[in-house]
């Protein structure tokens, strides 16, 4: 008894907390804050001892592994990479133990082993943010992460299918970077009035300009911007709200902005490798960039520009529209995918 009051006195005198002996399970850990149907938020506060950078100068790196589709961050410290799950919070830490310096590459392939790559954010449909603060006495880094995956499938296939009473009575708020350059491209493509009318509905929802429509949208600042409560909007009422008290949380003067692995401006190595289907057919549809770009780059976009056309008819394609592709291009991954469909097609008409 003698011993552990002598312990608890120590630590009075060293300035520690108490709480402090606490945070096991709120500290390096991620949790939960909200769950609705259509969002899940995800906060995480780990401690900044020893933190080391992991690539360049970059505290932090996110990951994704497509097959799991399990987005993680990476952090480093005293000689280990740990790799923290924020889709399933539940997963066990995965461990790197590498001595001495570690060149980028290396350390990306050790991980590409494991089936995580660089994540785009935006692109995969998260949003996430941090800053440094001061969690009950503890210096930490706060990473919060917005999964809206969900609810941007669900926007991609009214914009898709030209159906904009899909999303329009959904209240929960989506970003309209998510979907701006999707929205755009098949506005472009729209054939009738009835279509264009109907992704017209969804940009106004989202506060999207359309090319051609002659206004422009407000923007809404996104502090204004809250997910309903279950009492004004029972479709996206939280299921679970087990969120960290903020109360607890002092904020320092620094707030730090997660930059994703791409250029801002844009420049033209990023439409060769980075963007996306939509953002390079948006890119090439500008006659302003047909004037910043030569020939020759306009022509190797346009060669890439086909390559995701593709790599788009195989993976959402139908089956009469990749049977029309094949007796064109013979490529024998369209006729894997015809044969999968085929089988699959057998299957459903044999059950029922």
């Amino acid at each position: 008894m003698r011993h552990l009051v002598l312990l608890v006195l120590l630590f009075l005198l060293n300035g520690c907390a108490l709480n402090r002996l606490f945070l096991s399970d709120e500290i390096d850990k991620v949790n939960v804050v909200k769950y609705t149907p259509y969002v899940k938020h995800h906060r995480a506060y780990f401690t900044r001892t020893n933190l080391q950078p992991v690539i360049d100068h970059h505290k932090y790196l996110f990951l994704y592994n497509p097959k799991k589709q399990d987005l993680a961050l990476l952090l480093h410290r005293n000689g280990h990479y740990f790799l923290y799950s924020f889709t399933k919070p539940q997963n066990r830490v995965l461990k790197l133990k590498r001595k001495g310096k570690v060149s980028q590459r290396s350390l990306l392939r050790s991980f590409a082993k494991a089936g995580y790559h660089i994540a785009n954010l935006t692109r995969l449909g998260f949003d996430a943010k941090a800053g440094l603060r001061r969690y009950k006495g503890v210096k930490t880094l706060m990473i919060e992460v917005k999964d809206y995956r969900k609810l941007k499938k669900r926007y991609e296939s009214a914009i898709k299918h030209y159906q904009a009473a899909k999303v329009l009575r959904i209240r929960t708020p989506l970003p309209k970077k998510f979907v701006n350059s999707y929205l755009i491209y098949y506005y472009k493509r729209a054939k009738t009035t009835a279509q264009k009318q109907a992704l017209q509905r969804i940009a106004k929802k989202l506060h999207i300009t359309l090319p051609g429509s002659g206004h422009r949208t407000h923007k809404v600042p996104t502090t204004r911007t809250k997910v309903p409560s279950s009492t004004s909007v029972p479709n996206d009422a939280p299921k679970t709200n087990p969120a960290t008290p903020d109360s607890t949380e002092e904020k320092e003067t620094e707030t730090i902005s997660y930059i994703e692995p791409q250029p801002t401006t844009k420049p033209y190595p990023y439409y060769l490798h980075q963007a996306s289907l939509y953002e390079l057919s948006n890119y090439l549809d500008d006659p302003q960039s047909r004037r910043d770009i030569s020939y020759g780059r306009y022509r190797i976009l346009k060669r890439r520009l086909a390559k995701l056309k593709e790599e788009e008819l195989l993976q959402e394609g139908s089956l009469e529209s990749l049977i029309a592709a094949y007796k064109k291009n013979k490529n024998p991954q369209f006729k894997q995918r015809i044969l999968e469909l085929l089988k699959k097609k057998q299957e459903e008409e044999s059950g029922s």
